[in-house]
């Protein structure tokens, strides 16, 4: 059998390929010619035949004699398309049930739950997460966030988001050098309007990665050549970066005020 692994690999079991080949080089076929090539018992073979009839693989046409047929081989793609169906059903019911099991999860341990989430569509998972936040978003601004235009514009998209659902964020924002004392009033006030309360930090304190922390979890995304999030989630975890977060802004506010001047 040439094509036996590939069809088992389809969802075909082992007999149902075999048999399913078999037509493809026999041609219309009774049940005869069927059993001398596969050897299967006749019982067997009409089970077979049956389950095949019913994926639209073969088909029967009764003269004197019921002939066996395989469809076209592009009928196969109907059982990826089924597949595929089935897994996005299945992949929108996990999404549904991961934030309760996560909680019971975690309600019976202090194991952080770790995700990596590679590419800019994985890492949107993540500002999905966002916009059900229940705390204030708390933001490091990388110097690396508007090098990759897709991740400007999924940040960019997200933002307007957060602001039609009068999301709080505050931001610590290190300066890129060359950005003028103009632009600098002219962003805190732009930002302002979206909900978000910025604090600057002089150029030579550049972060490489952006950290977000909401809620009990923290997303931590290198930018600077693959982008990659490490989404964690833990309470203890997003706390801890939480008060490191409020001691820097505090910290920073003789700085940030110097820095409008």
């Amino acid at each position: 059998m040439l094509y036996l692994n590939q069809l088992i690999s389809l969802g075909l079991t082992e007999k149902e390929a075999s048999v399913y080949e078999t037509l493809l080089r026999l041609g219309p076929s009774t049940i005869t010619p069927i059993l001398k090539e596969t050897h299967f018992k006749k019982g067997d073979s009409y089970n077979i035949l049956r389950a095949l009839s019913k994926r639209g693989l073969i088909k029967e046409e009764r003269k004197r004699k019921i002939f066996f047929s395989a469809e076209q081989p592009q009928n196969l793609q109907k059982i990826i398309f089924e597949k595929q169906k089935e897994i996005t059903l299945a992949q929108q019911q996990l999404d549904q049930i991961i934030p309760e099991m996560t909680t019971l999860f975690q309600s019976r341990t202090e194991h952080p739950v770790i995700q990596v989430l590679k590419g800019v569509s994985e890492t949107k998972k993540m500002y999905d997460e966002i916009l059900k936040t229940k705390t204030e978003l708390l933001i490091f601004v990388s110097r690396y966030d508007w090098d990759n235009p897709e991740m400007e514009k999924l940040i960019k998209d997200n933002v307007k988001k957060q602001a039609k659902q009068k999301l709080q964020t505050r931001a610590i924002n290190p300066l890129i050098a060359g950005f003028s004392l103009k632009e600098r009033k002219a962003y805190i006030k732009e930002r302002k309007l979206r909900n978000i309360r910025i604090r600057f930090l002089p150029p030579e304190y550049l972060l490489p990665s952006q950290i977000m922390v909401f809620d009990d979890k923290i997303g931590i995304t290198s930018l600077k050549k693959e982008l990659i999030t490490t989404f964690i989630q833990n309470e203890n975890i997003a706390n801890t970066f939480r008060q490191l977060f409020e001691f820097i802004w505090l910290s920073a506010e003789d700085v940030h005020n110097k820095l409008l001047k």
